[in-house]
């Protein structure tokens, strides 16, 4: 068997990772595939990681590498081959994955690259346009299969550039939203569980409930389809 895995850089997927390496006897394939520019490789020119989003992007997007974008070729004569464990003592529950009801649509893995795609290609160019609006078919659908693998990264990072239009461009930065966020947890773990700002881990709110029944009677007149 041969164990192929796309790097993660949450703390509690690199701790899963661990686990499932550990039954390896950690001989496995890594490679960056979770993003385009793996954390750490787009930095300031002091060298320190970017906690504001638009120099970030402006580093990001100009320094994209035909390199950065390519699929990976595999030799799978070339890697390590280990014998599996009859077993492995991880399950899908262990792991924090629970049985969902979702479209079966979304379950399918194929059509992220085969419907999906294809069918946000021909809504591109409006994207900016329509992306904030929940009763037209604006936004992509394609986060979840990003997120977990079932397409690429870079397959939608081609396809925005090949675009060339106003809508393609709002979506690769977008794209990039995303791989800003996921550097900063990779440089400030903390933040999952506290404040990045120092000044802000201990305010004090007033837990008033009478501000917060205003403040949903405000919004049920604005976006009623979210809160009426």
């Amino acid at each position: 068997h041969a164990l192929f895995s796309g790097q993660d850089y949450e703390a509690s997927s690199q701790a899963r990772d661990a686990k499932v390496k550990a039954q390896f006897n950690g001989l496995v394939v890594e490679c960056v595939d979770h993003v385009v520019k793996a954390p750490g490789s787009v930095r300031t020119l002091n060298r320190q990681p970017y906690t504001v989003f638009t120099p970030f992007y402006k580093n990001w997007s100009s320094n994209l590498q035909a390199s950065d974008l390519k699929d990976y070729s595999v030799d799978l004569n070339a890697v390590p081959w280990v014998n599996a464990p009859e077993s492995l003592p991880i399950t899908m529950s262990s792991l924090g994955f629970i049985p969902t009801t979702l479209n079966p649509m979304l379950l399918d893995p194929g059509n992220a690259l085969n419907i999906i795609l294809p069918d946000f290609k021909a809504r591109m160019s409006q994207y900016e346009e329509h992306r904030d609006y929940p009763s037209v078919r604006g936004p992509s659908y394609l986060s979840t299969f990003i997120r977990f693998g079932a397409i690429s990264i870079r397959e939608c990072a081609r396809t925005a550039l090949a675009s060339n239009t106003a809508g393609a461009q709002t979506w690769l930065k977008e794209l990039a939203w995303r791989e800003f966020y996921i550097q900063w947890l990779w440089h400030y773990p903390k933040v999952e569980t506290h404040a990045f700002v120092e000044m802000y881990e201990h305010i004090q709110w007033p837990n008033d409930p009478t501000f917060f029944e205003a403040w949903k009677k405000d919004f049920c007149h604005t976006l009623p389809n979210i809160w009426c």
